[in-house]
């Protein structure tokens, strides 16, 4: 990762390669791209600091948290079933959110959800004291996460379906 002076237009590295990164409160918070580790850095590539040490997936950006999967199986098969995590900035607190693997998630307003394709497959509501509830026990096809809740398509099923 690069910064370039627009004045000179001079690169200065910041980091090796990443594979994602995010700006906020003066901070550069990135992927890394060889590790997977999510880590951090002020504006001018110094004060490096690793935040989570384990090889991430899916990670996303919601209200000053990190949302990602770890491979639940502990190997490194990229965007496969995962645990849901969530990292806090704020506080650096590393927070299980799941209780079972997860194929995909969704973050917004209406909360946090994910589907699972295990044994338990279905959609999951993450709730505000963390726990989980399941909301549809059946295979899910696709999902879209809007302000009031999450609509989703089942696979063996005709129909749009909606849950809060």
């Amino acid at each position: 990762m690069y910064k370039i002076h627009l004045a000179d237009m001079k690169q200065m590295k910041l980091s090796g390669p990443v594979k994602e990164f995010w700006l906020k409160n003066n901070r550069i918070y990135y992927v890394e791209d060889d590790t997977g580790y999510l880590k951090s850095t002020d504006l001018n590539g110094a004060d490096e600091k690793t935040l989570v040490g384990r090889t991430m997936y899916q990670v996303q950006l919601f209200n000053g948290s990190f949302y990602y999967t770890l491979n639940a199986a502990g190997g490194s098969i990229a965007n496969g079933p995962g645990m849901l995590f969530r990292y806090d900035i704020a506080g650096g607190k590393e927070v299980k959110l799941s209780d079972r693997a997860v194929t995909s998630f969704y973050i917004g307003a209406a909360g946090i959800y994910y589907v699972s394709e295990g044994l338990d497959w279905g959609l999951y509501k993450v709730t505000a004291d963390g726990g989980n509830v399941w909301l549809v026990k059946d295979r899910i096809a696709s999902t879209l996460l809007t302000d009031a809740g999450i609509v989703y398509t089942l696979t063996y099923q005709e129909g749009t379906y909606s849950a809060k």
